[in-house]
């Protein structure tokens, strides 16, 4: 459980800093998504700490359309990134792209590896209570 919990205080922290660097560069209203979805993240987060969802064993089904959507959105920022990194004259935005696409790929790696470890620990659940 706290794999998932850290996993949303991760999103509530990325997205409060796009909030604050889109406030920094002077897009008001592109702060204010980024903030809202950063509240709602956090009174999820919250709100599992409180009442945790009871640990499920992943099924063929929630596994291949986990792979399908987290892959697309993964390669899409990736893309992008990518894209950045490569067309974008000023260095330091090619820096902060190239550190974006290494953080991506850490935080992809991460989120399968706790997956599977809460995976495990279900099955585990579920086994010694049947």
């Amino acid at each position: 459980m706290r794999g998932l919990v850290a996993l949303l205080w991760v999103t509530v922290v990325v997205n409060l800093g796009a909030a604050v660097g889109n406030g920094l560069a002077g897009d008001a209203l592109g702060a204010v998504l980024p903030a809202v979805i950063a509240v709602l993240m956090a009174f999820g987060a919250y709100r599992t700490m409180k009442h945790p969802p009871k640990p499920q064993p992943l099924t063929r089904a929630r596994v291949v359309v986990g792979a399908v959507l987290g892959g697309a959105a993964t390669l899409a920022v990736l893309a992008t990134l990518g894209w950045t990194a490569i067309f974008v004259p000023d260095w330091p935005i090619r820096a902060v792209s190239l550190a974006g696409m290494v953080f991506v790929v850490c935080l992809v790696i991460w989120t399968v590896r706790t997956v599977r470890r809460l995976d495990r620990e279900a099955r585990a659940l579920g086994d010694a209570a049947g």
